[in-house]
């Protein structure tokens, strides 16, 4: 019997099974009698999360069924004494307490975590987190609040400069390459970290000139000595500091070496260039220091801007929700976080812990402490692999793992030795590079015993199934004789010819393609070379699926909204007129009356847009291209109709999405596709923790290493860095004596990510492994990852085309003649007819079948009119009406004091001020005045007398029954309905209970008299749900609830029964 270890540290080498003895850890606990809700189980992504909870469940599910996956499950839990009675008791709980069981990412459990303590970090009531779409828009938001005021664009353009070495640069890029590179370095160390550093001494420009007519006038006797005396003189002149001390006659001198080309440099000369080789120095080693306190400023005013910009949207990253975590004392109080949780942590399971950053292990260190401490039965389960720590640019520190014995005293640890995973061909690979690190070149003369340092951590893999079949090369791409194809265009070629062979022979195989990086497209590319190979096309994707724009159907509905939003798009309508879609809606490419019938048809579309919103267009399209497209576009097309569906909040039913703003959401939504589900294309990166029967890694033609932005100094990693700069070349690590540390740091830490992103690389093959590499010509070892495999197997770089170079003891080219196909799954499976409908109702239904709706499409209205953005009118409307409302937000009650035109000009959103214009602006603001100066709306905002309070922008969701009535609208089904009321007053007696409440609602409409009592129609339905809303919050009758229409253009004031 296994004993059961409170404290257990578990080394798991790829494919060892650590998923498994989390489930049985897991298990064990449950069936000791521990309460599941009191496990936190943590991993570092969500199929990863996913997965284990599977395997809990299925795992007990089959030994309910079969007593002899019972009696295997004893082995590892043997608490099941009870049998498979306990079995089916224990499967009862666990799925009764589903919702309840804390397994899942660590960014999930923070992210809870947060929402618990919102008031304590002081985030925006209601926050979410900031996806990629949304970030764009967020960090546009924050550069034009840091160059937006004048009296900080000068220091803003000067910090730019020093922290770009005075280039010129884009600012909104350059800001956010360094947000990328060093904005976190910034945000989570203290400023003496970048701010160190004394200036150095440097000549005045009269010494200076000095200086250099001293060198200018010395005689040299060799003929070599002279002509470098004229270069360093030019070099001198030109203020080229660096090209000065690096090379010729001043290189040699300052390396304490007074020779050059074999004969002793004259004194003169040394004495003469001493002072100006410490001249440059100087002047470099301060550009340098400077550069280091102009990042830090410049971030740290781009860290109040983004962070503002975040709040105000109420969107928060997950590196901001740990940041904001790790500094609050009440998550030292476990007592305060498991009452703030509804729950106690009495076990830790902590998955993937190699890539656990400071940051992080800032938040989890006091539970873990508190767990370690306690003298009760409480427990943590920590598994990792330093070896396959991959996220070092994301602050992922694999010491943390490495000390953790040290820190928990009387833990366990223990090793899971044997690979359930991969063959004993790419096992033998994987032993073949890995234990013959420390003898590459390359690498040591980069870092030396960074090599050895992380082999230290390797073990000898052996293969836990031996018989397992499999195969694994090394193997060159082909060549152009003409020379026209690159390096990549070659290895493509190549992959798609390994992976076409392979799918070929075995259709059901799950193939994985990896890649080093996607600056170049090679994802993309790799996906539609495959896809288009001939004669074998195989059906591949990017992981997680690709963009719908991958089918030309959903292209062609995309096109179609495109120029419905701009009519002068020719590329778009072009594209439309050529298509079915063209011909239903009657638009041709030059015909004679193209122009009218097109303008009609765009203005048609802008319409239904806004009354029907984008999933019944799309609809619509789609069912025009449905019956000549294939079973994989009908499937894409009801993919879109979805996508379309389910961005239908609460602003109306397109969403108050311009067209052009709902086909970038499309381009930047990665959807799966069922189809290409087996054949799939990625990172090394997005490869963690997955597994496939075959893998075919290329771009292996990249550096090993490449020079970052930012570099740190640690005195121990488990703490924050004591020093950090931007990254300089090691001209001046003789003079800073930190920038040769950091840089030492850097190199070990680089090294270490090589070989680590090699290892997760060649071990996510579970039967075949194909190296891919560039055939080269050149006879040295290149600083490439193809040249550190070369030289580690005792390879020349020089290899021909075509070629296998290493094949893995053990190979079987046609491992898959006998690769098991699973029964059912010897057919591949059919996408079924694909049948469009449109949705015929306002509420549509998500989550648990309760149908949502927004006030505002209780009846096509709302607070801003959608047609209001589609007028073809450059969104004036749309910019308008968020600005009214924006200024009306502010004024809880108007004393008397009308805003100055100016004023309100400079508060307004500057988005929406930019989409205006000046003069629109001014007209908005005039307007907006003018209409705080009638008589009718001072009355309106004016305070009343008694105890009365005013919410603006007021959010409310209530759930509302099936027949509900809404003037003349009728709920269908019981509908959960949200939004937001504009103004709402509510009146208290002396006691403090609501009495009454006025619900006001500001519109922008332009219109004339005879057009209010069709407004009023329109929007009594909205005005309804408010009160509805209203009564249902404060326990106010209906009847004590009065709602009114502000037309703001005409200043009038409509009672809305």
């Amino acid at each position: 019997m296994k004993r059961f270890e409170r404290f257990e540290i578990i080394e798991a080498l790829a494919g060892s099974g650590k998923t498994q003895e989390l489930m049985f850890r897991f298990l064990r606990l449950v069936k000791s009698g521990v309460d599941p809700r009191t496990i936190l189980a943590t991993t570092f992504s969500r199929k990863a999360a996913g997965e284990i909870r599977d395997r809990i469940l299925e795992s007990i599910a089959q030994a309910v069924l079969d007593p002899d996956a019972m009696h295997q499950l004893m082995q590892h839990v043997p608490e099941l004494d009870d049998g498979q009675v306990g079995c089916e008791a224990l499967l009862r709980e666990l799925t009764s307490s589903m919702h309840r069981l804390n397994i899942g990412t660590i960014d999930s459990f923070f992210v809870k975590t947060a929402q618990s303590f919102s008031d304590a970090l002081g985030m925006t009531p209601g926050w979410s987190i900031l996806d990629g779409v949304h970030e764009d828009e967020v960090f546009s938001s924050t550069v034009s609040s840091l160059t937006s005021d004048p009296k900080n664009t000068e220091q803003f353009a000067k910090l730019l400069r020093w922290s770009k070495s005075g280039a010129k640069v884009p600012v909104g890029k350059t800001l956010r390459e360094m947000q990328r590179q060093a904005y976190n370095s910034v945000r989570d160390t203290e400023p003496s970290a970048w701010l160190w550093g004394k200036p150095f001494n440097t000549m005045n420009g009269i010494d200076l000139a000095k200086a250099i007519n001293t060198l200018a006038s010395c005689s040299p006797s060799f003929a070599r000595h002279a002509t470098d005396l004229i270069k360093a003189i030019d070099k001198l002149a030109r203020c080229d500091w660096k090209a000065f001390v690096t090379s010729g006659m001043a290189k040699n001198i300052r390396s304490d070496k007074h020779d050059y080309y074999g004969n002793d440099i004259e004194s003169e000369i040394v004495s003469a260039m001493q002072p100006l080789i410490q001249h440059a120095i100087g002047v470099l080693a301060n550009r340098l220091l400077e550069k280091n306190k102009a990042t830090h400023s410049l971030m740290h005013s781009l860290n109040e801007s983004w962070s503002t910009a975040k709040h105000e949207a109420g969107l928060y990253s997950f590196d901001d929700v740990t940041f904001r975590l790790s500094f609050i004392e009440v998550m030292k109080n476990l007592v305060e976080l498991q009452y703030r949780l509804d729950s106690s942590i009495d076990h830790m399971l902590i998955d993937e812990f190699q890539d656990t950053s400071l940051t992080q292990w800032s938040v989890l260190k006091p539970i873990v402490d508190e767990i370690h401490q306690a003298e009760s039965d409480r427990s943590l389960f920590i598994v990792g692999d330093v070896k396959q720590s991959l996220y070092g640019f994301r602050g992922g520190e694999p010491a943390l793992l490495r000390n953790l014995p040290e820190r928990l005293d009387e833990s366990v640890t223990r090793k899971l030795d044997k690979s359930w995973r991969c063959s004993s061909p790419v096992l033998h690979a994987v032993n073949t590079i890995f234990e013959k690190v420390h003898e590459a070149k390359l690498l040591n003369d980069y870092a030396c015993d960074a090599a050895s340092e992380w082999q230290n951590d390797f073990i000898h893999h052996v293969s836990a199934k031996p018989g397992q079949v499999g195969n694994a090369v090394i193997q060159t791409a082909g060549v152009d004789p003409r020379g026209l194809k690159t390096e990549l265009a070659l290895s493509i070629e190549k992959v798609v010819e390994i992976v076409a062979d392979i799918h070929s022979h075995a259709p059901t195989a799950e193939i994985g393609i990896l890649v080093r990086g996607n600056t170049k497209q090679q994802i993309q590319r790799i996906v539609h070379a495959l896809r288009t190979n001939e004669p074998h096309a195989v059906p591949a994707s990017e992981f997680g699926g690709n963009p719908l724009t991958d089918s030309p159907a959903v292209t062609v509905i995309l096109s179609a909204l495109l120029m419905a939003d701009d009519p002068g798009n020719t590329v778009a309508r072009f594209h439309v007129c050529s298509s079915e879609l063209g011909r239903h809606l009657g638009i041709l490419w030059k015909s004679d009356k193209a122009d009218e019938t097109f303008e009609t048809v765009c203005r048609t579309i802008r319409r239904r847009l806004n009354a029907k919103g984008y999933a019944e267009v799309v609809s619509d399209f789609a069912e025009e291209l449905i019956d000549s497209v294939d079973d994989r576009e009908r499937l894409r097309l009801w993919q879109l109709i979805e996508f379309a569906e389910s961005c239908s909040k609460d602003i109306g039913p397109s969403n108050g999405l311009r067209p052009s703003e709902f086909v970038k959401l499309v381009k930047k939504t990665q959807v799966p596709d069922p189809a290409s589900s087996l054949v799939q294309v990625m990172t090394v990166h997005k490869s963690k923790g997955l597994s496939f029967d075959a893998v075919v890694v290329c771009d292996l033609n990249q550096p090993i290493w490449k020079a970052p932005k930012a570099m740190q100094l640690h005195d121990d990693p488990c703490q924050p860095p004591t020093c950090a700069g931007m990254y300089a070349g090691d001209t001046l690590d003789k003079d800073i004596p930190e920038y040769k540390r950091m840089r030492e740091e850097l190199h070990t830490q680089q090294v270490n990510d090589a070989l680590c992103l090699l290892y997760v690389a060649m071990t996510r093959a579970k039967h075949a492994l194909h190296m891919v590499i560039p055939a080269r010509k050149s006879t040295n070892h290149l600083k490439k990852l193809d040249g550190l495999l070369l030289q580690i197997i005792g390879e020349l770089q020089a290899q021909d085309p075509d070629k296998i170079v290493w094949t893995a003891n053990g190979s079987d080219p046609e491992w898959y003649k006998t690769f098991a196909i699973p029964v059912e799954e010897e057919k591949p499976s059919q996408i079924g007819e694909v049948i469009i409908r449109p949705p015929k109702e306002v509420a549509c239904c998500h989550g648990h079948g309760i149908a949502s709706a927004s006030p505002s499409s209780l009846e096509g209205g709302g607070k801003i009119a959608i047609s209001e953005r589609f007028d073809g009118k450059t969104n004036v409307g749309f910019g308008w009406g968020t600005i009214v409302h924006y200024w009306f937000e502010q004024i809880d009650w108007l004393e008397g004091v009308v805003p100055t035109i100016e004023s309100l000009m400079v508060s307004a959103p500057a988005q929406d001020a930019a989409l205006l214009g000046e003069k629109g602006l001014r007209e908005a603001a005039v307007s907006f005045t003018k209409a705080l100066r009638s008589s009718a709306l001072q009355k309106l905002l004016a305070k009343p007398e008694g105890n009365v309070s005013v919410f603006n922008e007021q959010a409310f969701a209530v759930r509302v029954e099936k027949g509900t009535q809404f003037a003349e609208f009728t709920l269908k089904e019981h509908t959960d309905v949200q939004g937001f009321i504009d103004r709402l007053v509510v009146f208290y007696d002396n006691e403090g209970k609501p009495q009454r409440a006025e619900v006001i609602d500001w519109k922008t409409d332009s219109v004339d008299s005879s057009e209010i009592e069709s407004k009023k129609k329109h929007y009594a339905p909205q005005l309804a749900s408010y009160r509805f809303a209203v009564s249902k919050l404060f326990g106010i009758p209906m009847g004590k609830i009065s709602t009114s229409l502000v037309f703001v253009k005409k200043s009038k004031i409509v009672a809305v029964a």
